[in-house]
């Protein structure tokens, strides 16, 4: 099953009382449980929609970069370059298996 297309929003459900994720159409696809007027759980709603929004372009980005870093720093010749270049494309390659992992 796939998840809920993006983008999303946050919202309020149940009279404007509790925080909700939704889709731009206004279906709810989460409520966010706790006191009424919790900012907490309201930042939570929007750290997670920018989280969602934003996940295909930075893993697009990760995919990218470690595809640029292997043209231009071929894995002959990496070992003999910066650390930071080697920590850079160890982090791109660390950032995609945990956006590609099934839960």
């Amino acid at each position: 099953m796939k998840p809920t297309p993006t983008p999303w929003k946050t919202g309020r459900a149940t009279l404007g009382a509790l925080p909700c994720i939704a889709q731009l159409n206004g279906k709810v696809i989460a409520v966010l449980q706790g006191p009424i007027g919790d900012t907490e759980q309201l930042a939570n709603a929007e750290h997670i929609v920018r989280c969602v929004n934003s996940f295909e372009e930075l893993l697009q980005a990760c995919r990218e970069s470690l595809a640029w870093f292997d043209e231009v720093y071929p894995a002959d010749v990496f070992e003999s370059k910066s650390d930071r270049i080697v920590e850079m494309r160890e982090l791109c390659r660390a950032a995609i298996r945990k956006a590609e992992q099934k839960p």
